[in-house]
């Protein structure tokens, strides 16, 4: 452990954390967004509100070739897969599935470009679900193609 040193601090439910070769750092940030880390030091909060007026909540995050982000929202009822913007733009990526509004979720983006999208449960609250009879969780594959 003696080996290990801290490089950010102040954040707010760090669930995902994407370091790129420049050495940039991003983490998802309960703030709502994603908080960015530069390798001169500087510091930036990428923030945005849903729609329907609440917050944000980002669990996993990707970044995008155009620079925004990939955002899996996991909020207490409502999920969904969102791209913010640097710029605090907000869109929707994802919402619901075969006609189903998206639960709390996560997700992945895989080097071919396409995103795989995991739900524990349907449950609500999630909590309710934390019991070994449940088996009701899925997984979406989103492919362009």
């Amino acid at each position: 452990m003696s080996a290990l040193q801290s490089c950010a601090s102040g954040l707010r439910r760090p669930e995902c954390v994407l370091a790129t070769a420049r050495g940039d750092l991003f983490t998802a940030d309960w703030r709502g967004g994603v908080a960015h880390w530069q390798p001169d030091g500087r510091q930036t909060l990428y923030t945005a509100i849903l729609p329907q007026g609440r917050p944000l909540r980002p669990n996993g995050i990707a970044l995008r070739a155009d620079g925004s982000f990939l955002l899996a929202d996991l909020g207490d009822e409502l999920g969904g897969v969102f791209q913010l913007g640097r710029d605090g733009s907000l869109r929707p990526f994802l919402e619901e599935v075969d006609g189903q509004a998206l639960p709390p979720s996560n997700f992945i983006i895989e080097r071919a470009g396409r995103a795989w999208l995991t739900v524990s449960t349907r449950h609500c609250p999630r909590a309710a679900a934390y019991r070994a009879d449940v088996a009701d969780g899925f997984i979406v594959l989103i492919d362009a193609k």
